[in-house]
């Protein structure tokens, strides 16, 4: 009994332990300590920035340290300096030597300074050495065109300076064109900068073969101010260089533009017209009746056979107007020979298309001397640049003991009145119903001007018309008669206007009334002299021979 009671009573024990163990609460955890207060910062001893130019300089720093120190170069130990670079508390002063900077490129270093738990720092920022160069930096050309290279060393921006239009600079290749004068020549290439600046020194050696600086050079006299511009360019052969130089030669060629337009209708429609002056050298005057040789190859035979290089005409004209404007173009060249001599040369297609306006087109030259005087320059310059180059007229004389012309010429000068609106002041009939002037014939307002049906033209006496017994086309003198100022309106108006212009009749007539002569009061009748045939021709008076006809050039 009493081991069942100790047993009872030891089982309590254990329960009633479990059942305290298991309701005990549990102990709190020991209080912690505060953080710690964060560290007071270390105020930074120094912290600055030196800007340094390419030339260098030496830096005095006063520090006041509370204990020893020590300073460091990063990055630049080659060329940044200090004369210590230790020492104890107190105050101290750090010399820095910074050198020259010889390279091209800007370049930084950092000095380090530690004073206990303290440090601090000095930025050392030094610029770039300049440059502005080029090597090469003389050249020297021969004569002839060429080129060369040379390399730019810059690191500041810069603008390129070129002395003269001969010289050209394109990111560093240098080239020249060709030196065509008796002088060489000297030019500078600049590389300018804000603060430096290099000059490239060019030299050209002067011509084997000099050409003037005046020669090809052009003039422009007149610009149009209606329709699209006719071009008209005059130009001279066997003048030397002083005549460019003293103005004489420009003057010239003004007086021969003038006398040009003293002539109807170039007078009235002169404002449809682009004038031009080339300047042509020749190396020294020659006298072109000789046969020496010229820069136009002119000449003057048996005279006043007159003649050049119509190849070389061509690309002296086509420095004013082009190439395209040619087909469309009068060039006037004057010989610098004071005799009557003068011939035309005359540019026609050998077929015209439908749509060609009626052939209205061609180059023409017209060579002419200076003439005896004034007004036999003026006479030349109507006939040959007025009449056969622009109008496309023909000569109206004949020669004596020429006789009939010949079938071969009668042909070639139909076709181009046929193709090329040309040569409508003669015909090859002495028909009234169909002459080609016929109209003028029949109108009653051109009754005082005297046309008629008269004998002999083309330079021949017979098989051959032409419309008056005086006239431009003729005796050089006396305007140009009525068929021929028909003409020269229709083909100033088709060039100047184009297909759009359509030519009428009555609209000439109103233009032509400046012209016409004025019917004179009736005189008393002179005793009846023997009556001449209505269409016998007259002799050619003038003091000078006929220039020969023009020459026909079929393209």
């Amino acid at each position: 009994m009493k081991r069942f009671f100790r047993f009872i009573l030891a089982m309590l024990v254990t329960v009633a332990t479990l059942v305290a163990t298991a309701v005990q609460c549990p102990e709190p955890e020991p209080p912690q300590p505060p953080p710690p207060d964060p560290p007071t910062p270390v105020e930074p001893i120094i912290d600055e920035t030196y800007e340094i130019t390419s030339n260098g300089a030496v830096l005095s720093i006063e520090l006041t340290a509370a204990e020893s120190w020590t300073a460091s170069v990063e990055g630049g130990s080659q060329w940044c300096f200090m004369d210590n670079k230790s020492g104890e508390a107190g105050k101290a002063t750090i010399t820095i030597t910074v050198a020259a900077n010889e390279s091209y490129k800007a370049r930084t270093c950092t000095v380090r300074l530690k004073v206990g738990k303290a440090s601090g720092k000095i930025v050392i920022k030094q610029a770039q050495l300049d440059v502005l160069t080029a090597e090469p930096g003389e050249f020297a050309f021969e004569a002839a065109c060429g080129y060369v290279t040379t390399t730019v060393t810059a690191n500041v921006p810069y603008d390129v300076i070129v002395s003269d239009d001969w010289l050209e600079w394109d990111n560093g290749i240098i080239s020249v064109g060709e030196n065509i004068t008796s002088e060489s020549r000297a030019a500078t290439i600049t590389l300018a900068g804000e603060e430096l600046s290099f000059t490239i020194n060019v030299t050209q050696a002067a011509s084997d073969n000099p050409v003037s600086p005046f020669d090809g050079t052009v003039e422009r006299l007149q610009t149009h101010t209606t329709g699209a511009g006719i071009p008209l360019v005059f130009m001279g052969d066997a003048f030397e260089e002083e005549k460019f130089e003293d103005g004489s030669y420009l003057a010239l060629m003004q007086n021969a533009v003038e006398a040009f337009f003293t002539e109807e209708p170039y007078t009235t429609y002169r404002e449809l017209f682009d004038i031009y002056v080339v300047n042509v050298v020749s190396d020294y005057y020659q006298d072109i009746t000789t046969g020496t040789s010229t820069t136009l190859g002119t000449f003057i035979s048996d005279g006043n056979f007159v003649g050049g290089d119509l190849d070389k005409c061509q690309q002296y004209a086509s420095k004013a107007v082009g190439e395209q404007a040619l087909d469309s173009t009068l060039a006037v060249v004057l010989l610098n020979t004071e005799v009557h001599a003068g011939r035309c040369y005359l540019s026609f297609a050998d077929k015209v298309a439908e749509d060609a306006d009626d052939g209205v087109c061609g180059f023409a030259v017209a060579f002419l001397a200076l003439g005896t005087d004034s007004d036999d320059f003026a006479g030349l310059v109507h006939h040959e640049a007025g009449g056969h180059g622009f109008g496309k007229l023909a000569d109206e004389y004949f020669y004596e003991g020429t006789g009939a012309i010949p079938a071969y010429d009668v042909d070639l000068y139909k076709k181009v009145q046929a193709n090329s609106h040309a040569y409508l002041n003669v015909d090859f009939t002495d028909d009234p119903e169909t002459v080609l002037w016929n109209h003028f014939l029949l109108d009653e307002r051109y009754q005082a001007d005297n046309l008629g049906i008269y004998q002999g033209g083309c330079s021949y006496e017979s098989g051959v018309w032409h419309p008056s017994e005086t006239s431009i086309m003729n005796l050089n003198t006396g305007g140009f008669n009525a068929p021929s100022r028909e003409a020269i309106y229709y083909r100033l108006n088709k060039l100047a206007f184009g297909p759009e212009w359509v030519y009428d009749y009555e609209e000439f007539v109103a233009y032509d009334a400046v012209n016409r002569a004025v019917e004179p009061e009736p005189e008393p009748e002179p005793e009846p002299e023997p009556e001449e045939p209505a269409q016998a021709h007259k002799k050619r008076a003038s003091r000078f021979k006929a220039c020969p006809p023009p020459v026909i050039i079929f393209k």
